[in-house]
C-alpha cells in the first residue's frame, strides 16, 4: 500500500472528528461505536506532527506556513474551549513549527533546550492539547534520521507514554473500563499508516484542510448546544 499526503490527511481529520463527536456524546452513543471512534482519534496526532515535519522541510514559505497554522488556531480557539477547554492542537503544532525552526537555527544548542523546556512546561500549565507530550513527538521527527525509526518511535512513544502514564493507572487503581481508554492503540495505528507514506503531496487542497478543524468543532458545539448537552458560559 502506497498512499500520499493527501490521504493521510483525509484518514486523520476524519478520525479527529469521530473522536471529538465520541467525546461529546459519549452517553448518546453505544459502546460499539464508541470504541473505534476512540481509536481512531488516536491516531491523529502522530499523522498530523509528521506532515508538519513533512511540511516544514518542503515549504516554500515559513513565515505563510505559520501564520496559516495560527489564523485558523485562533478561528478554532471558542469552540474548542466551549467543549474541552485548554487550547486547541493547531496552537501545539505552531509551537512545534516554532520549535523546528529553533532546532535547525540557533547555533548555541543549550539555548534552544532552555528554550524547548520553558515551552514545554508552558504548554503543560495552560492546557495545550497533547501536552506534555506534542513538541517531543514533533521534534521526534525531525531528529530521528532512519526512515523506519522516523516513521515508529514518535507514534509508538506517543502510545505508550499515554497507555502507562495516563489511562492505565485508573484502570489499575480500580475505575470503570471506558472506551476513551482506547485512544492510546490509535497511535500505533498511525505507524502502519506513515509507513505507507510514498512522499508525494497528492490534491494540494490546503483551504479544506484548514478550514475543516474550526468547522467541525462549530458544528459539535451547535449540535450538543441544541440537544442541550452544552451549556454556554455567557
Amino acid at each position: 500500500m502506497s498512499i500520499s499526503a493527501f490521504w493521510l490527511k483525509i484518514i486523520a481529520i476524519i478520525g479527529m472528528a469521530l473522536q471529538h463527536t465520541a467525546l461529546i456524546f459519549v452517553d448518546m452513543l453505544p459502546m460499539a461505536l464508541l470504541a473505534p471512534m476512540q481509536m481512531a482519534g488516536g491516531m491523529v496526532f502522530p499523522i498530523f506532527a509528521f506532515l508538519l515535519v513533512e511540511g516544514y522541510r518542503r515549504t516554500s514559505s515559513m513565515a505563510k506556513y505559520l501564520l496559516r497554522i495560527y489564523l485558523f488556531a485562533m478561528l478554532s480557539q471558542i469552540p474548542f474551549m466551549l467543549l474541552f477547554g485548554g487550547f486547541n492542537i493547531l496552537f501545539t503544532m505552531g509551537f512545534g513549527l516554532i520549535a523546528l525552526l529553533g532546532y535547525d537555527f540557533l547555533q548555541r544548542r543549550w539555548i534552544f533546550w532552555v528554550l524547548f523546556l520553558v515551552a514545554f512546561l508552558g504548554m503543560a500549565i495552560f492546557n495545550f492539547d497533547w501536552a506534555p507530550i506534542g513538541l517531543p513527538i514533533i521534534l521526534m521527527y525531525r531528529v530521528i534520521d532512519d526512515e523506519f525509526r522516523r516513521s515508529t518511535a514518535p507514534a509508538a512513544f506517543a502510545g505508550i507514554f499515554l497507555l502507562l502514564g495516563v489511562y492505565l493507572p485508573p484502570l489499575m487503581d480500580g475505575a470503570a473500563f471506558s472506551p476513551e481508554m482506547l485512544f492510546p492503540l490509535g497511535c500505533f495505528i498511525a505507524m502502519p499508516l506513515i509507513w505507507a507514506y510514498n512522499g508525494t503531496r497528492g490534491p494540494s487542497l490546503k483551504i479544506l484542510f484548514y478550514t475543516f478543524y474550526p468547522a467541525h468543532l462549530t458544528a459539535i458545539a451547535a449540535i450538543a448546544y441544541f440537544s442541550g448537552i452544552l451549556e454556554l458560559p455567557f
